[in-house]
């Protein structure tokens, strides 16, 4: 017999000399372990889905590690993987009250805003500069005695802030057609209410975690469908057009709520009644829910157009940067309550009689009124209104107040 001996075990083992030999019906997916539990392939994870940390080749790729790398940072402690099917998803419902609840807190800053610098622009641009005397002091603001345009005498609270000591005779602003908006010349319009706007928009937009950041959110999303492919569906005209026109709507309503008080009243005018900016209220609300539409639209741009290149990364802003200052601000908030009424009290202070002239009632919890009597007193010939909490009191009461500062008055003990 020429050729050699045949391989008494070729029969059984026909892959011995040749090589593992193709399945007949393709690859027969992952082989199952002793226990019963199948091993995932080579190219996927535990879910079957694939591994983002290698390329389509199975071969590490350290670009897409990197990637993850920072995009599992972008989403720490929210426990959804960048392979997960969908990503998160708000109930309409809880969308609509967080647009709501954020709109009307941020529409409270502006109207605040807005209000400041009406006043401050009313007062610089159409207002007269009078002489004017300091006759008294009630609530901590000047009260200023002038004469009008018309030649009357007028008597008017006065914006801004009097030091006792100070001459009387003081140069006051007058609106124009509004002799009882009264604001002292050297009286500064700060409008702070703006700096919460301006928080919000930083902290929205580089945010840390994606659902909260809108820049994590969109390179999340482009990043998943660049590892992933996009989601079925695709970007249609019809897809885009849904959001485009209802922010279209709500900035038009905007708009118009925010051009309604000028249309309805001049600046001198909602200087003296601010009631008229209210509008800016739900025309910021309105912004808040367009710009939450346009936002979506653009995550479902992210997720269904297909990502050649991935997102580059970025280097998101901390949390501590917004939670810090909140709750040191907070912080000093508390120890001022709690300091400032515990505080003692100059050794030096000046004593004398005040007379009753009103009861207010400060409502607490449950509808419990707290009595607040009115004070009139006088200090070095200026009177001075002010109110201090106590009982049911009539007729004059021993006070004791700052000597640098009249206006901080309590009953004396």
């Amino acid at each position: 017999m020429t050729g050699g001996a045949a391989d008494p075990h070729g029969d059984r083992h026909p892959e011995g000399r040749q090589g593992p030999q193709p399945h007949p019906h393709g690859d027969p997916g992952p082989r199952p372990d002793p226990d019963g539990a199948p091993h995932p392939h080579p190219h996927q994870d535990q879910d079957g889905n694939p591994d983002p940390r290698q390329d389509q080749d199975g071969n590490p790729d350290p670009d897409r590690a990197a990637l993850l790398a920072f995009l599992e940072r972008l989403k720490r402690d929210r426990g959804l993987p960048l392979w997960h099917p969908r990503g998160p998803r708000a109930h309409p419902f809880l969308a609509f009250c967080a647009v709501v609840v954020l709109g009307g807190l941020l529409g409270g800053s502006v109207y605040l805003t807005a209000a400041e610098l009406v006043r401050g622009a009313a007062f610089g641009h159409h207002a007269r500069t009078v002489a004017a005397t300091v006759v008294e002091v009630r609530h901590g603001d000047p009260v200023v005695s002038f004469t009008a345009a018309g030649g009357e005498r007028v008597t008017a609270r006065a914006h801004g802030a009097y030091r006792h000591g100070a001459p009387r005779e003081v140069a006051a602003r007058v609106l124009d057609g509004h002799p009882g908006e009264v604001a002292l010349a050297d009286h500064r319009w700060t409008p702070w209410w703006v700096l919460p706007l301006g928080a919000a928009a930083v902290f929205a937009v580089h945010a840390r975690r994606a659902p909260t950041g809108i820049r994590g959110g969109w390179a999340w999303r482009r990043a998943r469908t660049h590892v992933r492919g996009p989601e079925p569906g695709g970007w249609t005209r019809r897809a885009a057009a849904r959001p485009a026109l209802g922010a279209a709507a709500l900035l038009t309503l905007a708009a118009a709520l925010a051009a309604l008080p000028l249309a309805l009243g001049d600046v001198p005018g909602l200087a003296a009644d601010p009631g008229g900016l209210v509008p800016l209220v739900p025309a910021t609300v309105c912004v808040v829910g367009a710009a939450t539409v346009a936002v979506r639209a653009a995550y479902r741009w992210a997720e269904r157009v297909p990502a050649p290149e991935p997102p580059r990364p970025f280097r998101p802003l901390s949390p501590g940067w917004f939670w810090v200052p909140a709750l040191a601000a907070l912080a000093s908030a508390a120890v001022w309550g709690i300091a400032a009424p515990l505080a003692d009290r100059p050794e030096h202070q000046e004593r004398g009689t005040a007379e009753v002239v009103g009861v207010d009632c400060e409502v607490r919890g449950r509808g419990a009124c707290t009595p607040r009597l009115v004070l009139r007193y006088e200090v070095d010939g200026l009177p001075y209104v002010e109110e201090v909490g106590g009982g049911h009191v009539r007729g004059g009461v021993p006070v004791e107040w700052d000597p640098d500062d009249p206006a901080d008055v309590r009953i004396a003990r």
